[in-house]
């Protein structure tokens, strides 16, 4: 009966290691202040989607909002140096908020 308890104890112990994570949930930063977000962001970590894996030494720059009556556009520029042969790569690139009344 004592091993019985013992190799309980020890399945549940190592079940518990062998969890599947979670990704968090992130909330978006609201009343999000555009003005602290423009300027210079530099790249330190990517994923399977980044720009990062096409380049190196990355940096975002987030210049300008453009308001007209309708909705908000944030153009963006990414610029870095290629992966495959150290030369220049830029990417521009806008995006639009889902709630552009916010900003």
């Amino acid at each position: 009966m004592f091993r019985q308890i013992v190799l309980l104890a020890l399945v549940a112990a190592a079940s518990a290691h062998f969890h599947k994570p979670t990704c968090p949930m992130v909330q978006g930063k609201f009343p999000f202040d555009l003005e602290k977000f423009q300027g210079d962001w530099y790249l330190a970590a990517g994923n399977d989607m980044s720009l990062e894996l096409k380049g190196k030494c990355g940096k975002v720059t987030f210049p300008a909002l453009i308001k007209d009556d309708k909705d908000a556009i944030i153009s963006s520029r990414y610029t870095g140096v290629s992966a495959k042969d150290n030369t220049p790569i830029a990417y521009d690139f806008s995006m639009q908020p889902i709630i552009s009344d916010k900003i």
